[in-house]
């Protein structure tokens, strides 16, 4: 008995010290191995609490909830928060939250509508900072299936005034991070001791993606060498010294046998980390880096299963080895059995968390064996890597077996499945018609490109996702491939369809594992142009003005084009020959010349010299005469993806130069 209440009394204070320690601010549930809720997470993100960003605060801790939408309000009247850094330190808050959640955490704001006016033809504005959270398997890597967590949710973290640009951190900033580590001391191999001061060390910035630091260290008459994972173990052992209102170092990485990359966290909502800082390391007296001599030792043969689905796949092995992480690079592929594979490249990799490495087969090569082995049949290869490790030499001559097995057919998915799929989509605004794995979409009444792109993206998210399967978060980058513009039709391509797990794509739809469709978008009668001629250009009443000069040397003259808020301007402009402008008489007689240079980055008419020997050699046309033309622009510029758009450019040309 008293056996047994000993028993019961340890059984219980486990339970305790195991709940107890699983109760914190970023599991503030307890029980780790209770399944996840959506109200979990969004108490996860309370506990963010005050973010300050600029003028702008908003508490975490009073989000407000209407079924997936989730809401923070600004805390202070008309003030600006700066818009970058309060994005980038709520991702990295996110990512915290990830560590101790159980599935992966995706913030996504590629469809945020907010803007600082930090990009190109852009403007400031209010409107909310909007990001989809979405959730994937930690196993897999794929979205979870869950009711609860499938939609994912929406923040909105509202503005009531334009947000503001987020400062960078500037050289200063990482110079009183990296100072605040002070002396580290470093043993070398033969067992000196080197002072190695970071507290007087100095940042340059280069460019405006490089900033270096100069670090010598003393040999102070010593001869050693100074193993280069001890040096950097050394520096990651003080960081926690190293934050600052701003920043903190997150890790040392080796760049080479010299030369190190200091990275850097965000740890403020007000100002942004773009760079890490390129370490450079001298000596002073007989003292260098030395690398470690890579121990690897292969311990189990690795199988990968085939099958008809011709995506990577992928087998552990298990290998012994001190270091963290490798990189393994092929250098011969032999098959040591007769089956007449051909493998075109292998690649390997471990990560000492994964607790074994990983060899890849690539979709192609994949296929190919699984079409080429016969039932039950198994291939043998012999695999030469050169192993890479940081801080160590690279191994040559590590050698692996690697065994391919057939594995069965799985159910093909056919071009008729696939079209009927593609015949369940419904774009609001817009009739459809399906072809061989394509999709056209003719709008019902005028509407834009954007509104399309927009309902066409929500389409595509309501798809079942049964058997063939297109993620979010590639549904949330598609672009246009061709832009719709006047009676030109825009296409979007959308690749890396997935078959679901136990599914494979039949030939006509497999490429590499994955199937893609192009959808053409037609408008009802015509696309709105986008751009415009801004001032004098924009009609024949109002045309620019171009003094034909004597001839002798290309003139330019410049225009103005206006561009959509979220345009890039345009880096190829090409410009046509003269043509009549309206019902304007041609009494020079120069429609179809080339008058103008016809290829440009800018928008600059550029006229072309011997063309203007013509007109000034002319006696029919007078003096300080003029005649009004037009030519057509096309203007290649980005706007979610590139866009080729034509305009008409009104000019009048004005001889002021006679022979």
């Amino acid at each position: 008995m008293k056996k047994f209440f000993l028993q019961f009394f340890i059984a219980a204070l486990v339970t305790i010290i195991a709940v107890s320690c699983s109760k914190s601010p970023t599991n503030p549930s307890g029980g780790i191995n209770t399944p996840a809720s959506p109200s979990e997470f969004v108490e996860k993100l309370k506990y963010i609490g005050m973010v300050k960003a600029g003028e702008q605060e908003w508490n975490f801790a009073t989000i407000s909830q209407s079924g997936n939408v989730l809401t923070v309000k600004p805390m202070n009247n008309n003030k600006s928060g700066y818009l970058r850094g309060l994005e980038n330190y709520i991702r990295e808050k996110i990512y915290e939250i990830e560590e101790s959640f159980q599935y992966e955490v995706n913030f996504i704001t590629s469809d945020s509508t907010a803007s600082d006016g930090s990009e190109p033809n852009s403007q400031a504005n209010s409107n909310p900072l909007e990001a989809k959270i979405t959730f994937d398997d930690k196993q897999t890597g794929n979205p979870v299936t869950d009711a609860n967590f499938k939609d994912g949710f929406i923040l909105k973290i509202e503005a009531n005034a334009n947000w503001a640009v987020t400062p960078e951190a500037t050289e200063e900033d990482y110079k009183k991070s990296i100072n605040q580590l002070g002396t580290i001391n470093v043993t070398g191999k033969s067992g000196n001791t080197f002072a190695v001061n970071f507290g007087d060390l100095n940042v340059t910035k280069e460019s405006q993606y490089r900033y270096t630091a100069n670090l010598t260290i003393d040999a102070n008459g010593k001869t050693d060498t100074i193993d280069l994972l001890n040096f950097v173990n050394a520096i990651e052992g003080q960081i926690s010294k190293s934050k600052t209102e701003y920043l903190e170092i997150s890790y040392v990485s080796i760049s080479s046998e010299n030369s190190f990359y200091i990275s850097f966290n965000q740890v403020s909502a007000n100002k942004v980390i773009n760079n890490s800082v390129n370490l450079q390391v001298n000596f002073s007296g007989n003292l260098s880096f030395a690398k470690r001599d890579l121990s690897i030792t292969i311990n189990s043969i690795p199988e990968i299963v085939t099958d008809n689905r011709g995506e990577y796949k992928s087998a552990e092995f298990n290998i012994s080895t001190d270091a963290e992480s490798i990189g393994f690079q092929s250098t011969s592929i032999v098959e040591t059995t007769s089956t007449g594979i051909k493998i075109d490249y292998i690649s390997a990799s471990y990560y000492k968390e994964d607790g074994a490495a990983s060899i890849q087969l690539q979709g192609n090569d994949l296929l190919n064996a699984h079409n080429t082995l016969k039932a039950g049949e198994t291939a043998e290869f012999e695999i030469t890597f050169t192993a890479r490790a940081s801080g160590y030499n690279d191994k040559t001559d590590v050698k692996v077996t690697l065994k391919i097995r057939k594995g069965d057919d799985l159910p093909d998915i056919t071009l008729d499945e696939f079209n009927t799929w593609l015949n369940t989509i419904e774009v609001s605004g817009f009739s459809k018609s399906v072809g061989s794995a394509s999709l056209t979409l003719t709008a019902s009444a005028d509407t834009t490109p954007d509104t399309a792109l927009n309902n066409i993206k929500e389409a595509l998210k309501k798809l079942s996702k049964d058997k063939i399967v297109i993620d979010d978060y590639s549904i949330n980058y598609l672009s246009w491939s061709t832009f719709p513009t006047g009676n030109k039709d825009g296409i979007i391509n959308v690749y890396s369809i997935e078959a679901a797990e136990g599914y494979a794509f039949s030939d006509e739809l497999n490429n590499g594992g994955y199937a893609n469709f192009t959808i053409t978008v037609k408008a009802a009668s015509s696309w709105p142009l986008n751009i415009s001629i801004e001032g004098a250009g924009s009609s024949s009443s109002n045309p620019l003005t171009v003094n034909l000069g004597d001839g002798t040397v290309n003139t330019q003259v410049s225009y103005t084009i206006k561009y959509p808020e979220n345009a890039q301007q345009a880096y190829n402009i090409s410009v046509s020959s003269l043509k009549q402008a309206d019902s304007i008489t041609d009494s020079w007689g120069l429609v179809g010349n080339q008058l103008f240079n016809q290829y440009n980055s800018s928008a600059v008419l550029e006229i072309q010299s011997y063309a203007v020997q013509n007109i000034i050699n002319d006696q029919n046309i007078a003096k300080d005469s003029s005649q009004v033309y037009k030519v057509t622009l096309t203007v290649n510029y980005s706007m979610n993806g590139s866009v080729l758009e034509d305009i008409d450019l009104y000019v009048k040309l004005v001889k002021d130069y006679s022979a």
